[in-house]
């Protein structure tokens, strides 16, 4: 039987509300916005049960994380390291971060900050949360050709890079999440701006101008297990720059199902149960009729993936082992007096992590977290042309590249 009344009921669409950032894009939003992926973050299921706690509660989060993928031939890595501080109440969730990086792509090398963000959500009323946000431009804050050239080694949606926000201006903005009850199950409406000032400068960078953001979600709970199904819109104004603007202009169109289970304990079924959060989700750009930017390694394209993770105790320690599939789907042509040219990519990996929370004491955790990633990037490119009498001649080439790595993460977490 699903919960009953409203207090219940709002209950759950608060949770989702304040923890739906957790929920979607690899890395940041930002990310998200760059990279076009909506997979959830894969410690979704600790965040989730760590914020859940009653009370006012903060975090500080110190830590830092190595990646290396290796596409064909090409080997790309970065290093990140950053803070973060969360302060949280059934009121209130503030979060402040910064983070460092410096990533590489063969001789080529760039080092420098992501943008360090604040967002504050405020719930004035039970189950209804207003958001308020900022954050400042990366460092560097646009690409030169090298740099941009850099990063367009790995621009696949399907790979998990920090660098993915280098390149981007301050942004700020806010939105409304509002949730009603509809007999047993939760409606959520939720409404965004963001705002990016129109950048100077010749160098490339990837600028959305302003953004307007809306979605609706239903979510149903029964008993520990609950499912949300939601859809949202993202629609952007920023032009081309004169031919340097990294965003391929319009928006994107996401739809995600998340459910959070309780599963039997396989270890001792009088023990108390494991939490299971699965996701399957599903993004489509339109509009963007620039969709093959130099950044990119292929075109800018649908997504569509999936994850599972699942929260086990060990003793005083908590696994958190995952694992997520992403397929990327792209096309572009560009059709001249006499040639047409077009290029059809895909890319796809499948990641698996296995994280670790162990405790060192009452207020501090040492959180590990290792994963291996394998797929596959591939296009073919065309072109058509008349020759002689009108017969059009045709040429095609293509590649078609493993991808391979993994990443490591080592954070310490003081809650309090």
């Amino acid at each position: 039987m699903f919960g009953r009344g409203r207090a219940a009921l709002l209950g759950v669409a608060t949770a989702f509300i304040v923890a739906a950032p957790l929920c979607v894009g690899p890395r940041l939003l930002v990310a998200q916005e760059r990279a076009d992926s909506l997979a959830p973050r894969k410690d979704s299921v600790k965040d989730s049960v760590t914020e859940a706690r009653a009370g006012t509660s903060q975090t500080i989060v110190l830590g830092g994380t190595a990646r290396s993928y290796k596409i064909g031939d090409t080997t790309v890595s970065e290093r990140v390291g950053g803070m973060t501080y969360t302060i949280s109440s059934a009121r209130f969730r503030l979060r402040v971060e910064g983070t460092a990086l410096r990533y590489g792509a063969f001789s080529d090398t760039i080092s420098g900050s992501l943008p360090a963000s604040a967002r504050l959500d405020v719930i004035p009323l039970f189950g209804d949360t207003v958001t308020v946000f900022a954050r400042t431009a990366s460092r560097p804050g646009s690409l030169n050709s090298r740099q941009t050239e850099a990063l367009g080694n790995a621009g696949t949606a399907t790979l998990d890079l920090d660098a993915f926000q280098l390149g981007t201006p301050a942004v700020a903005g806010g939105g409304v999440a509002l949730a009603y009850p509809v007999g047993s199950l939760v409606l959520g409406v939720r409404g965004g701006l963001e705002l990016e000032p129109r950048p100077s400068g010749t160098n490339p960078i990837y600028w959305r101008g302003t953004t307007f953001k809306g979605g609706v979600s239903l979510t149903g709970a029964s008993g520990e297990n609950q499912l949300t199904a939601s859809v949202n819109l993202s629609s952007s104004t920023g032009d081309s720059l004169g031919g340097r603007n990294l965003f391929p202009g319009g928006g994107t169109l996401a739809m995600q199902v998340v459910t959070d289970i309780a599963i039997p304990n396989m270890v001792d079924a009088l023990d108390e149960p494991w939490p299971l959060r699965a996701a399957v989700f599903y993004s489509q750009p339109f509009n963007d009729t620039r969709n093959n930017q130099p950044d990119r390694l292929i075109p800018r394209g649908s997504v569509v993936g999936g994850l599972a993770s699942i929260l086990i105790p060990a003793g005083a320690t908590l696994l958190t082992p995952s694992l997520q599939l992403l397929r990327e789907s792209s096309s572009d042509q560009i059709t001249q007096s006499s040639s047409r040219s077009g290029i059809d990519a895909s890319g796809w990996t499948a990641s698996f992590g296995l994280g670790a929370s162990v405790p060192l004491g009452t207020y501090l955790a040492f959180e590990p977290e290792a994963g291996y990633t394998t797929g596959n990037v591939a296009a073919t490119f065309t072109q058509t042309v008349l020759g002689l009498g009108g017969r059009p001649i045709s040429t095609a080439s293509q590649f078609n590249d493993s991808i391979r790595g993994g990443w490591l993460t080592l954070e310490l977490r003081a809650s309090f």
